[in-house]
Formats: structure tokens, sequence, C-alpha cells
């Protein structure tokens, strides 16, 4: 990392507590149950067959009435919580030919071309909508918010699964770093999946399966030993980066950067490569542990035994561990840069939230936080974030 400390200095977020920082962290203190089965269209529950997960709250209305009808809701949403972020910011202050926007994730509205598809088939095909010309290309969510709020630095996405937030976190950092922008916001929108992609990792077995139908507040099992899978949750976040200026360090430092790459096509997550990505970030932060982790900790029988292990092997019993998959669901590449919000947080909040239904740790050596809020003095967090693919990455925060 260069000498310039870069900072988070603006945070926005959605999810099924709300719109807003102060309803994720009131939701993550009080402990309030936001999982049921999933019921927008394009996701309803087939008899014996129920998807269960977490739906958001419609957002606010910022688009005009015409606009808005144009615009499915992982465009609706970003343009919220980058609201949010924007005004945190002070971003009205700089040129706009200084602010970068990079966005997170590919295939984000998956459930607007499921619902197309149903709606324009056989023969009506040819009367689908000119939008429909614009709103499957990756660009479109970038070029959405790059036109409302008049940002006319770099602007482009970037993919990496499950590990796509945490990517265009870290490039975030590095056009900061490079001269490239001023400050650039890394945009996490809502992975708007269909019926087709739920369905599809539930059959993978990386999914959660229908076991906690009656009692969807017990299925998201992080690290315990009745896990069953991930549950898909509907979330967004933006932050934004910039070099730190006198007398202000926003939420926080990124003080160490991490990644490593397993050649692997499928869900197979890598011991090693975990490891490489966590020391990397270590090497750069200038460090070998933290007071927080921020866990990726799907609740997958494999995934979460292999990150266990690595945090264990890795002398790194200490450090107080969270997971907020287990409050608010996997949001897919939404997920690590959430979870990125949700360090800086607890380090600005002075306290590290509960993992959910965490009964019987599948590793008792380690320190999960459980039951209630846990205060102390976060000074350092590590946030890990590994997709599919291979793919691993890992983010050292300090204040």
């Amino acid at each position: 990392m260069s000498d310039a400390a870069i900072a988070c200095i603006g945070i926005g977020t959605a999810c099924g507590f709300g719109y807003g920082k102060e309803a994720l962290t009131a939701g993550l203190s009080d402990g309030r149950n936001v999982f049921g089965v999933l019921k927008r269209d394009g996701r309803e529950p087939i008899d014996g067959f129920p998807l269960l997960g977490v739906e958001m709250p419609d957002p606010p209305r910022i688009l005009s009435a015409r606009d808005a009808r144009s615009t499915g809701l992982s465009g609706q949403v970003a343009l919220a919580v980058l609201q949010e972020a924007w005004t945190d910011a002070g971003l009205e202050a700089y040129p706009s030919d200084k602010i970068g926007l990079i966005v997170a994730g590919s295939n984000l509205q998956t459930r607007d071309q499921f619902l197309r598809l149903q709606q324009y088939s056989g023969p009506d095909v040819v009367m689908v909508p000119p939008r429909a010309g614009y709103t499957f290309f990756d660009t479109d969510i970038a070029s959405l918010c790059a036109e409302h709020f008049g940002i006319e630095g770099l602007q482009y996405t970037v993919g990496g699964a499950s590990a796509s937030g945490a990517m265009a976190v870290h490039q975030a950092v590095h056009a900061v770093q490079s001269g490239q922008v001023d400050t650039c916001i890394a945009l996490a929108p809502v992975q708007d999946l269909g019926a087709p992609d739920l369905y599809a990792l539930r059959n993978l077995g990386a999914m959660g399966s229908d076991r906690f139908a009656d009692t969807p507040e017990q299925a998201c099992r992080p690290f315990d030993a009745q896990r069953d899978g991930f549950l898909f949750g509907e979330m967004a976040a933006a932050l934004v980066f910039a070099r730190v200026k006198e007398g202000r360090r926003g939420y926080g430092t990124v003080a160490g950067l991490g990644c490593a790459f397993a050649a692997k096509r499928g869900p197979e997550p890598s011991a090693e490569k975990e490891r490489d990505a966590i020391n990397t970030a270590f090497g750069n932060a200038g460090t070998n542990g933290v007071d927080l982790i921020v866990a990726h900790a799907t609740a997958t029988a494999r995934g979460d035994d292999v990150e266990a292990g690595v945090l264990k092997d890795m002398g790194l019993n200490d450090a107080l561990i969270t997971a907020p998959k287990s409050a608010i669901g996997h949001g897919i590449s939404a997920a690590g840069a959430m979870e990125i919000a949700i360090g800086f947080l607890q380090m600005e909040n002075g306290c590290a939230y509960p993992i959910r239904n965490l009964e019987h740790p599948i590793e008792p050596d380690l320190n999960f936080v459980t039951g209630s809020v846990h205060h102390a003095s976060i000074e350092s967090v590590l946030a890990l974030s590994f997709g599919f693919g291979g793919i691993n990455y890992a983010t050292v925060l300090k204040r």
C-alpha cells in the first residue's frame, strides 16, 4: 500500500432491515428476524418447494414515474444507497470528472429477464420493450447512477461471483491510490435473482433446503453443526473512498488488500488460497492479527469448515468473529461490499454483532460472537469474501 492512507468517507446500505445505516445497525443489534418465504414476482412459492430468504422493503421514490417504469429493483435500490453515501461523503464538493464509480457484479437483473421471458414468449417476443435492449448489459446500473449523479470520472463493472463486492472495493481503493480519480465509489447493487437461479443454487447444494420451511428464522446457521446452506438476501451497499485529509478519517482506513485465485470453475473452496489472500492483506497492513473478523460464513457445509479451519490454523483464535449473513442473508455479488461496510460500522460503533442461530459451533476454539452485542474498542478488522471460481479476497480495515 502507498504511504497515503485511503479512508472510507461515506456509506449507504439497504437490506431486509430497511434503508440506511441506522436501520442496518439497529437490526444487527436487536437480532430481529427478517427471514421468510420469498414472494416477489419471479420467485413465488411453489407447492412443496418454498424458497427461504430475505426480501427488502420497496425502495424510496428517487426517479420520475416515467424513469422508474424502465428501472428494475436493482437500479432503484442502487440509487437509494448511493444517495445516502453521496450525502454522507459530501461528494457535491468534488469535480464530477474526479469521481469514479465501480459497480460490483454481473447478471444483476436476472429476475427481470426471467419475467420478461415469461411475458414475451413465442410470437410475442417481437413486442419486447425497447428498454430491454440496454438493461441486460453490465453497464446499465453504472450508467443509470452516473447519469443521475453526474459522475464523469472512470466508470466500470467488475465480476467475481460472491466476492464481487470486495473486488469493487479493492478496485476503488486502487483508483484513488493511482490518482485516476480523487474519490471513488464502490457500489454493490442488489443481485436480483429469479426462481431458476435460486433453485439451481439449491440443487447445487449451496443454498439451504426447505428443512426449516416452518421455522425460517432458524434456517441460516453459519458455523453451526446444523447448518443447511446459505439463504439469499436482497441487499445493496455503496462505499466512498478518498485520501485521508487533515482531521478527517471517515469510518476508518483500508490498511491491507489481498486476493488469491485457485483456478477452479465451481464452488469448491480452497484453504490454501484463502490463507494466501489473508497473508497478503496482513503483509500489506503490517500486521499478523486483528481485533475482529467479518467472516464470509455462508453456512454451507464445506465452505464453513474450510474457513474455520484456516482461521484456526493461522492462530486467529482470539479475534472476535461475526457472520452478517446469519442476520441479513447472502447478497451474492453485494455481500462483500456490505460486509466491509459492516466492518467499518462496527469499528465506528465500538461493537461486534452476534451470529444468529450459532448453538453448536463447528470449531469451539474460535471466538465467535453469540447471544448479544459485544461492546469493545475495535481498532482493526479483517473482512473475508470468497466466490465461486476460486476467487478469494481479504481486506484489512483500521481506525
